[in-house]
């Protein structure tokens, strides 16, 4: 790849416009994770290239691929300093296939909410650090409210912003979700 080339330039398999975007935000990254999460879309467009040749060598890739974007997740964390990140090994396999149900256990809390997931905005920071916003035109929750954006507050929280006549925000932890 030349310094010209964006990650997504070399995508074979099909993805949507903010999924490139997102692929290539990779050379933004510092620090060390940023190497697995490139090796992770170069095993998943070796797996779409031998999917029809070899398919059990083109699931093993893919595989391969969700386990160096579960080390690239892992390594962001450790970098950030986050409590207690230095018990996380990236290269244990058990902890890195438990970082899709931990995503998806926090996806059905978030769904939950009323928040709609589907809308999910990834900038740069000033300080080339990577900002998630999720945003929804308007939807009922129990209190009868609308929430229209749930920013992430690291690690485990979410800030709601919702009308309700005044723009009021409010904390989900989701820590209670997890067993120690």
């Amino acid at each position: 790849m030349t310094e010209n080339n964006q990650p997504s330039d070399s995508l074979v398999f099909p993805v949507s416009e903010r999924q490139k975007s997102i692929a290539d935000m990779i050379f933004i990254i510092k620090g060390i994770g940023r190497w697995p999460a490139y090796h992770a879309i170069r095993h998943l467009n070796m797996a779409w290239k031998i999917k029809d040749i070899d398919k059990e060598m083109a699931l093993f890739r893919a595989i391969t691929a969700e386990e160096e974007s579960a080390t690239a997740v892992f390594r962001a964390i450790q970098c950030r300093g986050y409590n207690n990140s230095g018990k996380l090994k990236p290269r244990d396999h058990l902890q890195k296939n438990a970082l899709s149900s931990f995503i998806i256990t926090i996806s059905y809390k978030l769904a939950s909410t009323g928040v709609d997931i589907g809308r999910v905005s990834i900038f740069v920071h000033e300080d080339n650090r990577l900002g998630i916003k999720i945003t929804r035109k308007t939807s009922k929750a129990s209190s009868g409210s609308s929430y229209e954006s749930a920013t992430p507050i690291p690690p485990l929280e979410f800030k709601l912003s919702e009308t309700f006549g005044e723009s009021v925000a409010r904390k989900i932890d989701f820590r209670s979700y997890f067993v120690e």
